[in-house]
């Protein structure tokens, strides 16, 4: 069972910490952490520059943006909106082939409510997706924080 490895997990993960610490490299900077929950997933990190993602709160009243094809509630978002289609593929390195750009969703974290993920800078993804963009992944996305329409270009 999982839960029983959980230490030996930890104990892992701190000597690693220890280990890359002597390099100038911080555990936050590789989304390691002492709970398996704020484990930054490996898939993630790569979408990331240097695979580096810092983990994050935003709090009550905090507007994220994300430009979709029909998927409100997926989990990479941004902290403004693009100011058109073209900005939105190079900053955030999103190839036609992912996604449409049909929509555009804001989130809304309510009053008295947080929402934690991972923010980074995008990593190039080739050709003319360059990335640099901030971007923030979320594992969930409470239903009803979306409101969603036509993205403004």
């Amino acid at each position: 069972m999982i839960f029983s490895r959980m230490p030996q997990l930890e104990q892992f993960y701190l000597e690693s910490l220890m280990a890359l610490q002597k390099h100038g490299i911080t555990a936050q900077a590789l989304c390691l952490h002492s709970t398996m929950e704020q484990i930054c997933p490996p898939q993630i990190r790569t979408a990331f520059q240097g695979w580096t993602a810092e983990r994050v709160t935003f709090g009550e009243g905090t507007c994220l943006y994300r430009i979709h094809s029909g998927r409100p509630y997926g989990s990479w978002w941004m902290l403004e909106p693009p100011a058109g289609e073209l900005q939105f593929r190079i900053d955030y390195a999103v190839r036609p082939e992912w996604n449409a750009a049909t929509e555009m969703a804001i989130l809304t974290v309510p009053r008295g409510e947080s929402l934690s993920g991972w923010i980074g800078r995008a990593a190039y993804q080739g050709g003319i997706y360059i990335g640099g963009g901030v971007q923030v992944y979320l594992l969930k996305v409470p239903k009803g924080w979306v409101s969603s329409g036509p993205v403004p270009w």
